[in-house]
C-alpha cells in the first residue's frame, strides 16, 4: 500500500515536471518566432551585432561626440554576428541560441547529478526542474546573453568535476570560464568557486590554486588587450557605463521574491547546505549554491532583471536532484516520505507556471502582439526623418537605422554628470526628430526630467501601440 502511494505521488511529480518542460518548449517556440523585440536589452545587443557585421569597433572611449555605448562583454555579440551570414540580422537567432543554451545547461545539470548519485532519474529530475523554473523561462526566451554564459560556466564546472582538473580538463575549464566571464561578468563567481574550491577542499590544493591563478591571469590579460585595442573604450563601456546605483533594499526584495515564489526549492537548498555544514563537507554543488546565491544580491543594481537569478535557479535544480537521488538511494523511513518530496516538487513546478504569467510577454496572444508590432513598424517606416526610441530601439536597427540616442546609457551618464544633455534636449525642442517612441512604464528610468519636459513641450502623442507611446512634432 505504501509503495503504491509512493508510485502514485511520484507519477504526479513526473507529470508536473513534464508540464514545466512542455511550457518551456511551447513558450520558447513562440518567442523565437516572434519578429519584434520582447525586451529592452534586445535593441542594444542587435545594434552591437549590426556594428560588428559592418566592421565597426564597438567600444568607443568617452568623448563629447560619443555615438553609442555597448555595456556588454564581446562574446555574445560576436557569436550572434557569426550567425548573420546564415540567418540575416534578426532577433530570432539570439533567442534560439539562448533557448538551446538553457537546454544544454539542463543537460549538464542532469548529467552531473546522475553521475554523482548513480541515479538517472535524479538527473532527469534536476534537468526538467531547471526548465520549469519561471525565471529560467523569462531569461532564456529573449535574446540575452545570460543562458549562454550559464552554459559555459556549467561546462567549466562539469569539466573539472569529471577530470578533477587533470590533463586536458584544467586548461579547458579555464577556457570555458573565460568565455563565460566575457559573456557576462558576474559568471566569474559561482562556477570557478565551485570548480576550483571543490578541488581545494578535496585535497587537490596545488592544482586548484594553479587553475584559479591561470583563470585570473587570463581574465586580466584579455582585459588589458581589449582595453589597449579600444583605447580605453572597453573599460569605459563595460565598467563605467553600467555602473548603476546599488540599493540594498532592492536586493532584499529580490531575495524575498525568490523565497516567496520558490519556497520548496529554497527549503531543499537550505536543508542540503545544513547537512553539508554539519558534515564539514564543502563540495562542488554546495560551493556553487553559495556562489550563485551571492549573485542574487547583485540584483540590487538599478534596472536589475530576473536574469540575475539564473545561476541561482541552476543551483536550486542541482541540489533538488541530489536530494531526490539521496532519498531514493538510502530510502526514507517510509515510502510516503519520498512521495511527499515528489508532491512538493510537483506543487513547486505548478506554482512556478502561475508565477511565469506575470514575468513573460503575453505571447499566448501571439497574433494580436504581431499585429500591434506591425503597426508600430509602419509608424517607424513612414517617419520622414530620424526616430528616437527606448525599448523599441530594435525596430530601428532592423530598419537599418543606428539608434541616435541610447536612452538608458546616455541618461545614466547625464545623471552622473559625465555627459552634457544640452545639445540633445535642444534637438528635441527644435523638433528635429520625426518620431520619439517611449515605453511609458520605464520612461522615468530612460529619460531625464529635462528630456521629458522638452518632449511634452514640442511633441504630441499620435499613437499608443505595442506598449509604446509614439510622439510626433506638434
Amino acid at each position: 500500500m505504501k509503495d503504491a502511494a509512493w508510485r502514485a505521488l511520484r507519477g504526479v511529480g513526473w507529470i508536473a515536471l513534464g508540464l514545466g518542460a512542455a511550457a518551456f518548449a511551447a513558450y520558447s517556440a513562440l518567442a523565437v518566432a516572434y519578429p519584434y523585440p520582447l525586451d529592452y536589452v534586445e535593441g542594444p545587443i542587435l545594434h552591437q551585432v549590426s556594428l560588428i557585421v559592418r566592421g565597426v569597433q564597438t567600444y568607443q572611449p568617452l568623448s563629447p561626440d560619443l555615438e553609442f555605448m555597448i555595456a556588454y562583454p564581446p562574446v555574445w555579440a560576436y557569436l550572434l554576428a557569426a550567425l548573420v551570414p546564415l540567418t540575416g540580422l534578426a532577433l530570432w537567432p539570439g533567442r534560439l541560441v539562448a533557448t538551446l543554451a538553457a537546454l544544454g545547461s539542463a543537460g549538464l545539470l542532469g548529467w552531473m547529478v546522475a553521475g554523482e548519485t548513480r541515479d538517472r532519474e535524479a538527473g532527469a529530475v534536476s534537468g526538467l526542474l531547471f526548465l520549469g523554473i519561471p525565471y529560467v523561462l523569462a531569461t532564456s526566451s529573449i535574446g540575452r546573453s545570460d543562458a549562454w554564459a550559464l552554459l559555459m560556466s556549467l561546462a567549466g564546472v562539469a569539466t573539472v568535476w569529471k577530470t578533477r582538473g587533470r590533463g586536458w580538463g584544467g586548461p579547458v575549464s579555464v577556457l570555458f570560464f573565460l568565455v563565460a566571464g566575457y559573456t557576462r561578468q558576474s559568471n566569474l563567481l559561482a562556477g570557478p568557486l565551485a570548480a576550483y574550491g571543490g578541488l581545494f577542499f578535496q585535497g587537490e590544493r596545488r592544482r586548484a590554486i594553479a587553475l584559479a591563478a591561470a583563470l585570473a591571469l587570463a581574465v586580466v590579460a584579455l582585459f588589458l588587450a581589449l582595453n589597449a585595442w579600444t583605447e580605453g573604450g572597453f573599460y569605459f563601456n563595460t565598467m563605467v557605463v553600467p555602473k548603476d546605483g546599488y540599493h540594498p533594499a532592492v536586493a532584499l526584495s529580490w531575495v524575498l521574491r525568490v523565497v516567496r515564489t520558490l519556497p520548496v526549492l529554497v527549503g531543499l537548498a537550505l536543508f542540503f547546505l545544513a547537512l553539508r555544514l554539519a558534515e564539514r563537507r564543502l563540495d562542488v554543488p554546495g560551493l556553487y549554491l553559495v556562489g550563485a546565491g551571492a549573485t542574487v544580491l547583485l540584483a540590487g543594481k538599478t534596472g536589475a532583471h530576473v536574469n540575475y537569478l539564473l545561476e541561482f535557479c541552476a543551483a536550486l535544480a542541482w541540489v533538488a536532484g541530489l536530494v531526490w537521488g539521496q532519498a531514493r538511494r538510502e530510502g526514507l523511513p517510509e515510502a510516503w516520505g519520498r512521495g511527499l518530496l515528489a508532491a512538493l516538487l510537483a506543487l513547486q513546478v505548478v506554482g512556478g507556471l502561475s508565477v511565469a504569467q506575470g514575468l513573460l510577454p503575453k505571447l499566448w496572444h501571439y497574433r494580436e502582439m504581431v499585429a500591434e508590432g506591425r503597426e508600430l513598424e509602419r509608424w517607424i517606416e513612414g517617419a520622414k526623418g530620424p526616430v528616437v526610441a527606448d525599448a523599441a530601439a530594435a525596430y530601428l536597427v532592423l530598419k537599418g537605422q543606428d539608434p541616435i540616442w541610447q536612452t538608458y546609457g546616455h541618461t545614466s551618464l547625464v545623471r552622473r554628470r559625465l555627459w552634457d544633455q544640452g545639445p540633445f534636449v535642444d534637438q528635441i525642442r527644435r523638433g528635429e526628430f520625426a518620431l520619439i517612441v517611449i515605453q511609458p512604464d520605464i520612461a522615468a528610468w530612460n529619460w531625464t526630467p529635462e528630456m521629458l519636459a522638452a518632449i511634452e513641450e514640442r511633441y504630441q502623442v499620435v499613437a499608443e501601440v505595442a506598449g509604446q507611446r509614439v510622439y510626433a512634432p506638434r
